[in-house]
């Protein structure tokens, strides 16, 4: 890991907890435990699938969450 991404992450984890506050506790537990248990999973797909469909994957994940999202917002 280079100095720079420890800062990266390090200013989104501050930024979180400034905007979330400690007081949700259980969801920072659960985003620590989930991401633990995921990274090697997601290390050896990266590893297997090709990069086009990685990217096409990530794009429709991010598609479908966003329409529901909006779904929830406007229905």
């Amino acid at each position: 890991m280079s100095v720079t991404e420890f800062f990266v992450t390090f200013a989104s984890a501050v930024t979180f907890f400034a905007t979330l506050g400690i007081s949700h506790w259980q969801i920072i537990l659960g985003l620590i435990v989930g991401g633990v248990a995921a990274s090697p999973i997601a290390a050896r797909l990266a590893g297997r699938i090709p990069v086009r469909w990685m990217f096409v994957g990530v794009g429709l994940m991010v598609i479908i969450w966003s329409l529901w999202a909006l779904r929830k917002v406007f229905f």
